[in-house]
């Protein structure tokens, strides 16, 4: 496949069984042999796999973007974000909660920066390391406006509040960041309602 776009969208509570039940791989998305492999803007909610990649798992990727991203309560036994055969990847602006698992599995060494690491089992696993504290990586409670892991996404409201940490948190300019943003450095905030692919 040449590319794929994942972009504005919203995967909620679901479930991977492939074979037996130790085989499922990606409970949302599962993508394998792409060249150029977006996802900007989206949201994973609840979703589960018996094996790998919880939210989603991709494997051998030439070109890989996961940008202003939310992966919440994920259950996997092998990683809520699956990654192998990656050879270039960028991973930012990422809201990363909740997960039940090790957050991040990987096989190669990614770049990772301005992501909200909140509340997992672990961050990562594997070839990439992430260090909190640095290259705009944190720890905060993402303070979403609502949001509760009950599988009703009627009553869920990912936009932050104006008090989240998240608020102008993120990498790269954005001119257009939202009502809670102080605009005067013009950047991003963290989470799938920041950045320039917002819609």
């Amino acid at each position: 496949v040449v590319s794929i776009l994942i972009s504005n969208s919203l995967f909620g509570a679901n479930y991977i069984e492939q074979g037996n039940s130790s085989d499922g791989v990606g409970g949302a998305v599962y993508a394998q042999s792409v060249l150029d492999l977006d996802v900007y803007n989206t949201i994973f909610a609840e979703n589960e796999s018996s094996s790998k990649g919880g939210a989603v798992a991709f494997d051998t990727v030439t070109e890989l973007e996961l940008i202003n991203n939310n992966i919440l309560s994920t259950v996997a036994a092998d990683g809520s974000v699956w990654l192998y055969t990656i050879a270039s990847g960028e991973l930012s602006n990422n809201v990363f909660s909740d997960n039940q698992s090790a957050v991040l599995v990987t096989d190669s060494s990614l770049s990772v920066s301005h992501n909200n690491w909140n509340n997992n089992t672990t961050n990562s696993s594997g070839s990439t390391i992430v260090s909190v504290g640095t290259d705009g990586n944190i720890d905060e409670l993402p303070e979403f406006s609502a949001y509760t892991a009950d599988g009703n996404f009627e009553n869920d409201n990912y936009a932050l509040l104006c008090t989240s940490p998240l608020i102008d948190a993120g990498l790269y300019a954005d001119a257009s960041s939202g009502l809670c943003s102080n605009n005067s450095a013009l950047t991003g905030d963290i989470g799938a309602f920041g950045g320039e692919h917002f819609v």
